[in-house]
């Protein structure tokens, strides 16, 4: 799986005394997903993790990711024809 990703919140890390924010795209063939099988198809999806620090540490974390797209990637949802 490749992570090829961006990242803000300041010039050190992790973000010292903001938010900061990860937007990541991962490719490639996936395991175990959501209970489907692993079935070696390669699939593409995007995504954001959201991270608020205190003292240097990770107190909360937040994110996202396209796990529908994933699923119809895998064969293992609809794909919608409209």
């Amino acid at each position: 799986m490749v992570d090829s990703s961006e990242s803000s919140g300041g010039s050190s890390s992790p973000c010292p005394h903001a938010p900061c924010h990860r937007r990541f795209t991962i490719d490639g063939p996936l395991g175990v997903f959501l209970g489907v099988a692993a079935t070696g198809v390669k699939i593409t999806a995007r995504g954001v993790q959201i991270g608020r620090f205190e003292n240097g540490k990770l107190v909360e974390r937040w994110g996202s990711s396209d796990q529908l797209g994933i699923l119809q990637q895998l064969g293992a949802a609809p794909v919608s024809t409209n």
